[in-house]
C-alpha cells in the first residue's frame, strides 16, 4: 500500500497460504479504524486483521501502521477483549516493522505458531476505557523468534510486553 492514511470500519479479512500485506514504511503507511468502529463481528471480537479461518499456512505484515483508534470506539459488552491483529492458528507468521497504536486489549495475538518472526515492531497502547493492554502476546507457542520490539503500555496494566 502506497504512502497515506487508509480509514476502514469493517475487518480486513485474510485469505490462507502466503498472504503479503506492506506499506512504504510504519511512519507512512496506515490503516485506522474509522471512529465508532463497530464492524461485522466476526470470531473474536472487532479486530482489525484477522484469518478468514483458523489454521492458515503464512501471513507477511511489513512496514505499514495499524491504529485501532480506541480513544474514539467503545468495546462492546458482548465482545471485551477485541485485539488489534489477531493471528489464530497462523503456522508461520512474520511481521516486520509494524507500528500498532491506540489499541483496546491486544496489540499482536498469535496463537500456535510453529516458526516466523515478530521483529523491529513499536507498539503504543495509547488510551482506552480497557485498562488491563497487552503488547505482543504469544499462545502456545512451538517457534517463533521475537526480536527487537518497543512495546509502550505506560498508563495501563498491561502484561505480555515481549519485546
Amino acid at each position: 500500500m502506497p504512502r497515506g492514511i487508509y480509514m476502514h470500519s469493517q475487518i480486513m479479512v485474510y485469505p490462507n497460504n502466503l498472504t503479503r500485506l506492506y506499506g512504504d514504511g510504519q511512519d507512512a503507511t496506515t490503516i485506522k479504524a474509522t471512529a465508532n468502529y463497530n464492524p461485522v463481528k466476526r470470531r473474536h471480537g472487532r479486530t482489525m486483521l484477522e484469518p478468514a479461518m483458523a489454521g492458515q499456512d503464512r501471513i507477511i505484515v511489513e512496514d505499514i501502521c495499524f491504529d485501532h483508534n480506541a480513544q474514539n470506539t467503545t468495546l462492546h459488552a458482548d465482545v471485551p477483549t477485541s485485539h488489534t491483529l489477531y493471528l489464530d492458528f497462523v503456522r508461520e507468521p512474520y511481521i516486520r516493522r509494524v507500528r500498532v497504536l491506540n489499541t483496546h486489549r491486544y496489540a499482536l495475538y498469535i496463537s500456535e505458531p510453529y516458526s516466523g518472526t515478530v521483529s523491529d515492531c513499536r507498539i503504543v497502547s495509547g488510551s482506552s476505557a480497557y485498562t488491563q493492554k497487552v503488547g505482543i502476546h504469544v499462545d502456545i507457542p512451538r517457534g517463533i523468534d521475537i526480536i527487537n520490539n518497543s512495546i509502550d503500555n505506560s498508563g495501563t496494566n498491561g502484561d505480555d510486553c515481549i519485546a
